[in-house]
């Protein structure tokens, strides 16, 4: 989790007006999709769009508990293929690097478990142009995850892998400063 801040400072160098056109903060709607978005249009047709999601949960029950914290933080590349009537249609790649912290308190043990590794999928979208400055789009997105990690407990420590794939999709408000 150390390396978000340098990922975030080389970010951040997209922001510069020579660089980019225009360049903005997005939100999804989804109540599970924690995700902030950074739109950056490069060309009135490219634009990149690097991204931020963190989620904590903790929970404590009798004489245990449990927690967990999720980072991601990642880029992606799109290319809009058409734009008519204030609606274009959009298709890119977003990936990122995951990083996982799960913590397991029992009466006599404790377990930690920690996983990273990456995300990544294509994407295709469409955004309709409300103004000038808001637009509201829907993404559809097929995405593989593999982590890679280790389980720890008072007796051994265990190698761990996670590989999932699936879709996903989630609806995006992306607002630009003028």
């Amino acid at each position: 989790m150390k390396t978000y801040g340098i990922i975030a400072l080389l970010c951040l160098g997209f922001f510069s007006k020579s660089w980019a056109l225009d360049y903005g903060i997005g939100v999804s709607l989804k109540s599970y999709d924690n995700s902030i978005y950074l739109p950056i249009k490069l060309t009135n047709s490219i634009f990149v769009e690097p991204y931020f999601r963190q989620q904590e949960y903790s929970s404590s029950y009798g004489s245990g508990s449990n927690s967990s914290e999720e980072e991601e933080v990642g880029l992606g590349f799109f290319a809009k293929v058409t734009e008519k009537n204030n609606m274009s249609i959009y298709y890119g790649l977003r990936g990122g690097y995951v990083e996982q912290i799960r913590k397991h308190q029992y009466v006599s043990d404790k377990v930690i478990e920690k996983n990273s590794g990456y995300r990544i999928g294509p994407i295709i979208g469409f955004e309709y142009i409300l103004f000038e400055s808001l637009s509201f789009g829907a993404e559809a997105e097929y995405y593989k995850t593999k982590l890679d990690g280790s389980t720890k407990d008072s007796v051994s420590t265990d190698k761990t892998r996670y590989t999932t794939k699936g879709t996903d999709t989630r609806i995006i408000v992306r607002y630009f400063f003028q």
